[in-house]
């Protein structure tokens, strides 16, 4: 005969990290037939709250989803033991704030402020939105389709106090080039031109990281390489330089600098067109089979990156060294990875629908800290948030951008189901493929196959 809930009673242990919620640690009597809201009832009564506030429960790092009868007869836990339970503040579900139409697949998203959104597109193009729904720029400077792009607005200030060398934002294609973008000298604000071509990869160029110094940029490649450059604006002498020496994988080294440029003396005082400047790499990292796809700076640590490929591993390197420091494997390809530097931990994203968790500080190279399901198609982008060391999103093949909190890893927190105006599919239908995310300035960007660009507020 099934017990009756309503008749009985546990110990629990009010805790929670924050220190103005702090409770006295005395065991309180409370009936097991207690969920989420009754425990939230408690904890605002003995913290005197006025506005009540709404909390989450925790038991062993789970989150409560049912009544305490339940989870501890699910976990075959005793009434009699003293539980532990970790209150958190909720977390209100995030809130469609509007859909853009950019025309374009969508391969990569930046929110560099609360009112610019840098768009990286598969018709070669950068677009530029701001807060208002409106297309404030495109950037053309790629011949072919626009694979990452990333702000250096959301990284750290160099040591001299400003933005390294004035260099906004970098770009990758599938045109084997990196352009780093500086601001223009037209009347917009937001407006950008092409500050120089970053050449050196025999293939696609699908990632980049930026230092957390913002001096340096890794790239990752189909080529099965990872390049280290840095951010400076190039000099005459160093155009020089490369037509003498050459680069790596192209054949005419002539053909991408200015006859102009190559016929001044060395004296010269004046600069070339900054569509003319070239660079290359000062680094080359090797090692994965196959196409990279994904690549992360330890923010934490100066010299660390990390990336992800086709041959199923995840690396870390050393930016000063070359040298491939650890490699950890699981049995499908990545397809992005992210590193969160308050958590210390790395997120990928996979081929087989799940989402995993790593800690690179652990020497084990053949299992991941968690595995997480709940997509139904490939991850193609994740990212952590920028305010929690717990939080994470998804974004995927299956139209769906989902919301998770390592703490509880049953569930996603959220799931935000992405539906669209896409001509192809019913009113009320998931868009196709989400293949870019991005998290930033309280706002959550997802798009992908369908041309829309889906903003949340988190």
């Amino acid at each position: 005969m099934e017990k009756n809930s309503k008749a009985e009673q546990v110990q629990i242990r009010l805790v929670s990290k924050t220190s103005k919620y702090e409770l006295p640690d005395t065991p309180l009597v409370v009936p097991t037939e207690l969920k989420r809201f009754g425990l939230s009832e408690i904890v605002n009564h003995l913290l005197s709250n006025d506005p009540i506030v709404p909390f989450d429960f925790l038991i062993e790092g789970e989150f409560l989803r049912t009544s305490l009868y339940q989870y501890l007869t699910s976990k075959n836990i005793s009434t009699e033991n003293i539980i532990t339970v970790e209150f958190i503040e909720s977390l209100k579900p995030p809130k469609s704030l509007s859909n853009y139409d950019t025309d374009s697949w969508i391969s990569s998203i930046q929110i560099a402020s609360p009112n610019l959104i840098y768009v990286g597109c598969y018709d070669s193009t950068i677009q530029l939105w701001n807060a208002s729904n409106e297309l404030e720029a495109s950037l053309v400077g790629h011949t072919g389709s626009v694979k990452s792009i990333i702000s250096l607005n959301n990284s750290s200030e160099s040591s001299s106090g400003s933005k390294a060398n004035n260099v906004e934002l970098l770009s990758a294609g599938i045109d084997q080039t990196t352009i780093g973008w500086i601001k223009s000298n037209s009347s917009s604000d937001s407006s950008l031109e092409i500050g120089y071509v970053s050449y050196g990869h025999k293939a696609c160029v699908n990632g980049i990281a930026v230092s957390p110094d913002n001096s340096h940029f890794i790239t990752c490649s189909t080529d099965s390489t990872l390049k280290l450059y840095d951010t400076e604006i190039p000099t005459e002498d160093s155009q020089r330089e490369i037509m003498e020496n050459g680069i790596e994988g192209l054949p005419t080294v002539s053909k991408l600098l200015s006859e102009k440029l190559t016929k001044k003396s060395k004296k010269s005082k004046s600069a070339s067109s900054p569509s003319n400047l070239i660079k290359v790499p000062k680094s080359t990292f090797t090692g994965h089979i196959g196409s990279i796809t994904s690549v992360a700076i330890n923010s934490s640590s100066k010299n660390t990156f990390y990336s992800g490929g086709f041959d199923q591993s995840l690396r870390s390197w050393d930016a000063v060294t070359s040298d491939n420091v650890s490699t950890k494997v699981c049995d499908q390809a990545f397809l992005s990875v992210d590193y969160s530097a308050l958590s210390g931990l790395i997120v990928s994203g996979h081929t087989d629908k799940f989402v995993r968790i790593w800690d690179p500080r652990i020497d084990d190279s053949s299992v991941s800290s968690m595995s997480l399901s709940g997509h139904t198609k490939y991850v193609g982008a994740v990212k952590w948030s920028p305010n929690s060391s717990y939080m994470f999103a998804s974004s995927s093949y299956d139209g769906t951008t989902k919301v998770w909190d390592v703490r509880s890893t049953a569930s996603s927190m959220f799931n935000i189901p992405s539906k669209g105006k896409s001509k192809s599919k019913e009113p009320g239908q998931l868009v196709d493929k989400l293949l870019a995310l991005d998290w930033n300035h309280g706002m959550l960007a997802s798009g992908g196959e369908s041309n829309e660009l889906f903003i949340h507020s988190f």
